[in-house]
């Protein structure tokens, strides 16, 4: 009965987290207590050994809170980086958690979590379109649809709002979703999964994300490479009119979205984001600061310590440093974080934290390839990516999401004796 909580509060935790934050942060609870009751009633307990413990501190989201601790040593933000323990708590506590748990336990609820991730992201996805297309026809006031349905007012932020997620991190959802449903075997009816799967591209494609695409394109690229592997071994003649299929419908989907607000953020607002523009227009209206100003000036910034940062919870501050030396008006006055978490860690923990984040990456990449775990994968690529264009990791949205499904592969890899 202990485990079937576990299981049951796995599940919550994974259809409740891409609907909404709060209720995942309930359900996290609800699976740390059931873990616990579980753990004691059953008498497991974990083997502390030195390798185990430089283990899970080194390998696991425990390294994050390492650098807290390390960074009050020297911050001028103290209190900032005392009240940030609380949003951090499941990046110690999951790692608590399933050290203690057997290979099993920890393969029922990673079964029972990711399959219960995407029915959670496919209800997210059909509240979104749903409410989505209800104002776009009421404000119409009839049933047609027009290329206006592809403007800001219907995509990006404005459609994302409703549920009040970032683009970027529903995005990161929707995509580790689609890996989820395509990569295991959870659902065998073939027109079930191209229903779910056109559900979640459609809601990927209104959240008008750039590194969300990024995402999608990535993973299109590697499955259209695999089914044209299976399609050469039966006839070449399959492989040419899939290659043609998608050639065409790219090119429609192109031409569809040619004059919209998808396709300039795509283009014009993307080449001038990836440039150094300081006070220069984006669109025919607005002027601000583009991505790369903004990463210049944090990078200048973060180099006059480059060795341990300006310590924890000096983030926003040092940000905002950055920008007044540089001369950028517009995102002084927007407060503009630094929407790269690379330079998140350089900046509170120099080239030290930084390192230890890209240790961190590459050594999940390099378990998730020995174990051949293209869902595992998938997950550390899709934050690795997202963690360029933001401090996806600092937000409490993605820690619990993160803290949960990255550590809980992680463990699995290194309980997982077939490889080893």
């Amino acid at each position: 009965m202990d485990r079937k909580l576990v299981l049951y509060a796995a599940a919550f935790f994974g259809i409740v987290t891409p609907i909404y934050t709060k209720l995942g942060n309930v359900a996290m609870a609800l699976f740390a207590v059931s873990m616990v009751v579980y753990l004691i009633r059953n008498g497991q307990r974990p083997s502390w050994t030195i390798t185990n413990i430089g283990k899970t501190i080194f390998g696991t989201t425990f390294f994050i809170v390492v650098l807290l601790l390390f960074g009050l040593l020297y911050t001028d933000h103290l209190s900032r980086a005392v009240r940030l323990f609380e949003n951090y708590l499941s990046y110690i506590l999951v790692p608590l958690l399933f050290i203690c748990a057997p290979f099993e336990v920890l393969y029922a609820i990673r079964e029972k979590a990711m399959k219960y991730f995407v029915y959670g992201c496919l209800i997210s996805s059909v509240i979104l379109l749903g409410h989505n297309f209800y104002s776009y026809f009421l404000s119409k006031g009839a049933w047609v649809i027009e290329e206006d349905l592809f403007g800001y007012y219907y995509t990006y932020h404005e459609f994302a709002s409703f549920l009040k997620f970032h683009p970027t991190l529903l995005g990161t959802y929707c995509i580790f979703a689609l890996v989820i449903l395509n990569e295991s075997n959870y659902w065998k009816n073939t027109l079930m999964k191209a229903i779910f799967n056109f559900i979640l591209i459609l809601c990927i494609v209104f959240l008008n994300s750039r590194a969300v695409y990024l995402l999608l394109g990535l993973y299109g690229m590697y499955h259209f490479l695999q089914l044209g592997k299976r399609l050469y071994g039966r006839s070449k003649a399959l492989l040419v009119g899939l290659v043609m299929a998608v050639v065409v419908l790219t090119s429609v989907g192109i031409v569809a979205l040619k004059d919209t607000y998808i396709y300039e953020r795509m283009t014009d607002q993307l080449i001038w984001e990836l440039n150094d523009n300081k006070g220069t227009l984006y669109d025919d209206q607005h002027v601000n600061d583009s991505r790369v100003s903004r990463w210049e000036a944090i990078y200048e910034h973060a180099m006059q310590r480059p060795l341990l940062g300006y310590g924890s919870g000096s983030e926003d501050e040092e940000v905002l440093k950055a920008y007044k030396e540089e001369d950028l008006t517009y995102a002084l006055e927007s407060g503009y974080g630094p929407h790269n978490q690379y330079l998140s860690f350089l900046l509170e923990y120099g080239l030290l934290g930084l390192g230890c984040f890209v240790f961190y990456l590459g050594y999940q990449l390099r378990l998730a390839l020995m174990h051949k775990d293209v869902i595992y994968f998938c997950l550390i690529a899709a934050i690795s990516i997202s963690c360029i264009f933001d401090s996806v990791l600092y937000l409490n949205t993605n820690i619990i999401f993160f803290a949960f499904f990255g550590n809980l592969f992680t463990f699995l890899s290194w309980r997982n004796k077939t490889t080893d």
